[in-house]
């Protein structure tokens, strides 16, 4: 008895989890206070085999954002996603999809391709997922600024009124972006 009243209660937790992120018409994201200290380093291997880093984006506004191709939150915010890429990479931004999908490759590539994504997108290792301690809830996201340090983090599909909210002020804190 005891067995099946922890059941009960893992499928409630369950399922307001699911109805917090998934509902449609509401609040889709939670921002999470994060400290403002230096991002880890890192680095991933993109599904069209370039390679893409802390290093070689130094000095850009970098969105890091955990995901799944089975994700429906997930899904549901590339779109915007891929619409801000698009609309702010000239001004120093470049957005960075790290799927967690097991060691899937072709049905991450496969994904890419079909929704022609804009941005570097690759499989999320475990050092990866470690270093910004995302092995929690998906999608995760983080904002790193200029300078490499964490601006802001979020649980949730986010919405482009809290993509501008967040990423405007730090792609104008400098004049000219990075080549």
């Amino acid at each position: 008895m005891e067995k099946l009243g922890s059941r009960i209660g893992l499928a409630v937790c369950a399922a307001l989890i699911l109805f917090w992120f998934v509902k449609p018409g509401g609040s889709q994201f939670m921002p999470v206070p994060i400290s403002r200290g230096a991002a880890p380093p890192w680095s991933l291997v993109a599904t069209d085999g370039s390679v893409v880093s802390s290093t070689n984006l130094a000095g850009r506004v970098v969105l890091m954002n955990f995901w799944a191709t089975w994700c429906p939150p997930c899904v549901r915010e590339i779109p915007d996603l891929a619409e801000f890429q698009k609309a702010h990479a000239a001004e120093g931004l470049t957005i960075i999809g790290a799927s967690v999908d097991k060691d899937d490759d072709k049905s991450v590539k496969s994904f890419v391709e079909r929704n022609h994504l804009p941005y570097p997108v690759g499989i999320a290792g475990p050092g990866l997922v470690e270093s910004f301690a995302a092995n929690g809830p998906i999608p995760t996201t983080f904002v790193i600024d200029r300078e490499g340090r964490f601006a802001a983090r979020y649980l949730g599909a986010l919405t482009r009124a809290e993509l501008e909210r967040a990423i405007l002020p730090l792609l104008a804190a400098t004049n000219a972006p990075p080549k």
